[in-house]
């Protein structure tokens, strides 16, 4: 198993609305920039030398969660 590594942090809450449907999506692009965005807006993005492998993202929906 490797070893958990963080290149970049957010400390800060969403205020993510009721009865609404959100969209979290992790994404990179070609060269080394990796974003997360939440319903379009990015609160966090960075870049990493370290991964090289073939990942385009993932993306998770979530809607009436907090029932």
């Amino acid at each position: 198993m490797s070893s958990l590594r963080s290149i970049v942090a957010h400390n800060q809450g969403l205020n993510l609305e009721g009865n609404f449907r959100h969209r979290v999506e992790f994404s990179r692009d070609s060269g080394v920039g990796m974003k997360i965005s939440v319903d379009g807006a990015v609160p966090l993005s960075a870049n990493d030398v370290s991964f090289r492998d073939p990942f385009s993202g993932w993306i998770i929906a979530n809607e009436g969660g907090d029932d």
